[in-house]
């Protein structure tokens, strides 16, 4: 039957059996599914698995959809992602999303995107808001990762852009994993390069995912209450580093803020202020409909910060005096622009 619909028996007996032992039977069984190939006729091992352990089902699925996806197995894939979004729990799901944002294949995003928006509906939440609450975590939010090669050590960290920035024992950065050495130990070295490719993979697919979906709510002027910049926002540590760099402003006034390490707020004048209400909303500040944004200028400056994407000198064009009422832009006549652009 269907996950949400499994045969009254098969619960009353689960019911019975101890976690241990339902854990072990769906380890089990998931090792004989992958041991005959993993048959699509047989994919209601995937179903078995979330009925039996759910917990242990996240785990297993996660390691396995991408190498299903690989091998062309595409329906499996998405048969584990409409059973982890089942499953419902946040852990679960965060799986789904990430498997959304890494995926390069529309309809795998377009699974996702309807299976957390069913999700979103029965929680009475907007998709926006549960994109906040499942962000994946690549492993360098807290810090630097080291790398043991044997004869030396080589670290990894989040970048400007949430990319992942390689470098040597004395700090310089590295553009690509460097060759194996003598004094390297071969195990070591090939676990080292495996992680690097992981955290790699991971930055380059989630960390852009999140700056896309946050210029994307630049230019939407997507709200958020206060409350929820503080509580579903800030205390995620890769959307925090994020969110410290842009430019707030308080919907209908002209408070702008900024978010300091420390959580507390600053204007453009490096001064500080107090939180609003939590009630308060707030968005992106956009030089079209912020120009003072421009100010914090002298912020970017002083603290040499790196946009995720442009924000305070993003160019922004409007139309002026006669071009208002005019059916032709003339000053863009004669211009080429690749077509691309033009598309977008």
């Amino acid at each position: 039957g269907a996950i949400g619909d499994p045969y009254p028996g098969a619960t009353d007996t689960i019911a019975l059996a101890t976690k241990a032992s339902r854990e072990a039977l769906a380890k089990a069984l998931f090792a004989e599914y992958l041991l005959a190939g993993s048959p699509p006729s047989h994919a209601w091992v995937i179903a078995a698995l979330t009925l039996l352990a759910p917990e242990s089902a996240i785990a297993l699925l996660a390691g396995q959809m991408r190498a299903w996806a690989a091998d062309g197995k595409v329906s499996l894939l998405h048969d584990s992602l409409e059973a982890l979004a089942a499953i419902g729990s946040d852990e679960a799901l965060v799986v789904v999303y990430d498997a959304g944002q890494r995926s390069r294949y529309d309809d795998t995003r377009d699974k996702v995107r309807g299976l957390l928006e069913g999700v979103a509906r029965e929680r009475g939440v907007t998709y926006e808001v549960l994109e906040d609450m499942l962000v994946p975590e690549l492993g360098l939010e807290r810090g630097s990762v080291a790398l043991e090669l044997g004869g030396r050590t080589l670290t990894v960290r989040l970048g400007d852009h949430l990319e992942a920035v390689l470098a040597d024992d004395a700090g310089n950065a590295l553009s690509a994993f460097p060759r194996k050495a003598k004094s390297d130990d071969a195990a070591r070295y090939d676990a080292a390069k495996a992680r690097y490719a992981a955290l790699l993979e991971a930055s380059e697919a989630v960390g852009r995912g999140q700056i896309l979906r946050f210029e994307r709510a630049l230019r939407s002027q997507r709200r958020w209450s206060v409350r929820e910049l503080r509580t579903l926002v800030l205390p995620q540590p890769l959307v925090r580093h994020l969110a410290r760099r842009l430019v707030w402003q308080v919907v209908g006034s002209d408070v702008l803020f900024r978010v300091a390490e420390d959580l507390s707020l600053a204007d453009a004048n490096d001064e500080s202020i107090a939180w609003p209400a939590d009630e308060a909303r707030v968005v992106l500040a956009h030089p079209v409909t912020a120009p003072a944004v421009r100010a914090f200028q002298g912020w970017i400056d002083d603290y040499r910060v790196i946009q995720p994407f442009a924000q305070v000198g993003r160019e922004v064009h409007v139309l002026e005096g006669a071009e208002r009422s005019a059916s032709r832009l003339e000053r863009a006549v004669g211009r080429k622009v690749p077509y691309l652009s033009v598309l977008a």
